[in-house]
């Protein structure tokens, strides 16, 4: 990657771009070592006497809705495909930051006959809820701004229909009584300030806390449900959910 393409992404960073910049600034990120680079601007920021008094909670704050007013730029606030291929805009943001966080990454694993409610927090911050706010990955890298997205459905996937409900939260419901072979997997991201509730494709409620992301398959398995999750959410996981 040449230096201007490494300064190009530094200036997405700092939010300090043109719109001609931001269509070339996409190409970018759909090459392989542009989280490298990513990674090693943060670095140095971090490092740099401009950032040292910024508090990591605070340089989240900061990175989280940077990103999600780039995505709402898009005309009409709908899908938007970013990034083919799961590599979006925040899968890439999510990797920096964690990195410069050092945010525990917790993978919770539940047995398909769970019948009980539990509660699960990473970290020793306590982030406090705020409005319903997040972006939605799609398994073919588009994202949606669910605080945007009209009621009804939003997407279709893998035999599944997206569905945003009244009370603004999203579910999940088949379409088709087959499974698709290969696994896709969504991501729920929500920035400071921000939290939302998802019914996942089993049935289980989590509701997801600010500064917080939810990755997870479209459709889960027989044997066990397997979610990778960052910040804090609640779970309601149900016992009777449909099959899929």
């Amino acid at each position: 990657m040449t230096e201007l393409e490494k300064e190009l992404l530094k200036r997405f960073l700092d939010d300090n771009y043109s719109a001609e910049e931001y269509e070339h600034i996409q190409q970018l990120l759909r090459k392989p070592e542009a989280q490298g680079v990513m990674e090693e601007i943060t670095q140095k920021d971090w490092k740099s006497k401009s950032i040292k008094h910024i508090a990591p909670q605070n340089l989240l704050d900061r990175w989280s809705k940077r990103l999600l007013a780039a995505v709402e730029k898009q005309e009409g606030h709908k899908q938007i495909a970013v990034l083919r291929n799961r590599r979006s805009l925040l899968s890439y943001a999510a990797v920096f930051i964690g990195l410069v966080l050092l945010a525990g990454v917790s993978i919770y694993f539940f047995k398909t006959d769970t019948g009980v409610q539990s509660q699960a927090r990473v970290g020793d911050t306590l982030i406090l809820p705020g409005a319903d706010k997040a972006l939605l990955t799609l398994a073919d890298g588009s994202v949606v701004s669910l605080s945007n997205a009209k009621v009804g459905t939003i997407a279709l996937q893998g035999g599944l229909e997206v569905e945003k409900k009244n009370d603004g939260s999203i579910r999940y419901r088949a379409k088709q009584k087959e499974r698709p072979a290969e696994i896709a997997y969504n991501t729920i991201t929500t920035p400071r300030g921000g939290q939302y509730r998802v019914t996942l494709p089993d049935g289980s409620n989590v509701l997801l806390n600010a500064a917080s992301s939810l990755t997870y398959p479209v459709h889960f398995s027989d044997e066990e449900r397997r979610v990778t999750m960052t910040g804090e959410a609640y779970f309601e996981i149900t016992s009777d959910a449909l099959s899929f």
